[in-house]
Order: structure tokens, then sequence, then C-alpha cells
């Protein structure tokens, strides 16, 4: 791609990215909404997507206390469908953990990640065999949730910024809820009310 062609321009933008990745690139914010943004506290997530040839149980969210376990939550999504039809006799489990963005787990090969979870998967289900997970993948992102704090809604920077047609509208503008689908779609909902009512001057 010609270089002229790596540039482009636009009348409005909303920058949806987690805050710290926001300032990171729009270098026009001012010294207090960079502040602002860059003291939001975010926890990552790492999450092993697996493929089984049976069930691990009946539940499709199970949540674990036990922190000897090395994931958060059984997620086993074809409880939700017919796994015969969606899955073609497959079944689909997710395994999820929540970390501070700086833990040193993000850095860890997948095979270490990998051998703890399925050793921590044994533990709760001791009949179930290495030969029964067909697939096991792991994703990571540093930047999911965002912590609210003491006063977390007096500091939160406003969708609006600083720099003309910029707006910034992300997780971190979840409040009195956790991080959903449904609050997603409320906040993208929100979101574009916010900006269209700004656009109008109202």
């Amino acid at each position: 791609m010609d270089s002229k062609e790596d540039s482009l321009k636009f009348d409005r933008i909303i920058d949806t990215c987690a805050s710290p990745i926001a300032v990171d690139h729009c270098k026009a914010l001012s010294e207090d909404e960079i502040k602002a943004h860059s003291q939001i506290l975010y926890q990552g997530i790492i999450c092993a997507s697996l493929i089984l040839t049976r069930p691990l149980g009946k539940a499709y969210l199970t949540y674990i206390t036990d922190e000897t376990i090395p994931f958060t939550t059984i997620i086993e999504m074809s409880t939700l469908v017919d796994s015969a039809v969606e899955f073609n006799g497959k079944h689909l489990v997710y395994l999820p953990k929540y970390l501070p963005v700086d833990d040193p787990l993000f850095a860890a090969a997948d095979e270490v990640i990998e051998a703890r979870f399925i050793a921590g998967l044994v533990r709760m289900f001791p009949d179930l065999k290495r030969s029964e997970i067909l697939a096991f993948k792991i994703s990571r992102t540093r930047h999911v949730v965002a912590v609210a704090t003491q006063n977390y809604t007096s500091k939160l920077p406003s969708m609006a910024t600083s720099v003309p047609g910029l707006y910034i509208i992300n997780s971190a503008h979840i409040v009195n809820a956790s991080l959903s689908v449904d609050e997603t779609v409320n906040l993208a909902n929100t979101g574009a009310e916010y900006f269209l009512a700004q656009e109008a001057g109202v």
C-alpha cells in the first residue's frame, strides 16, 4: 500500500480502545485527560478454548472459588444448544482467568498455560482423559475490565475529549454493572446518544 494511502482523515472519531491504549495513540489529549485515562486500573484475561469429545457437566457456568485452580470459571457453551447440530457432536468449553495487566502469566508460553489449565481441569473432573481434548487454544488480552476504585465515577473521563471531533468511549464507562454483552450493548446505545447530542449541541 502506498504510504499516502496509509493515512486517512475523518471529521469525527469514536475511539473504543481501553483507556491506556487510547492515550497511547491520541497524543493531542490534554495532560488532565492523559492522567485521568492512565489512572484507570484494568484487569486482563487469559482464556483457553477447548473442543472436547464429551461434556464436562450439565451447567453453563461454573464459578470457581478455589484459588489453587488456575482459571476462575468453566463456561460450557455447548450446554446452551444441541451439540449434535451446532458442534457436530463435539463440546465447546471456555476457561477464563482474570489477571492484573502486569501478571507474568501473560508472558508464559502457551504450553505452560495449557499444562496448568488441563491439570486444574483434571482435578475437577478426574475421569477426563487427555485424548478427549481435541483442541486447546489460548487467547490473551491485557485490558478488558476497568476496576472500579474509590470515587470512580467522579474521576472517570468524559466521553468527549478536548480534541475536536474525538470521543473515547470504552468499557471503563460501564459503571454500576459488570462487563457483559448486555452492558456492552447498553454502552453502545448510551454512547451513540451522547455523541449525537454533543454533535447537535444539546
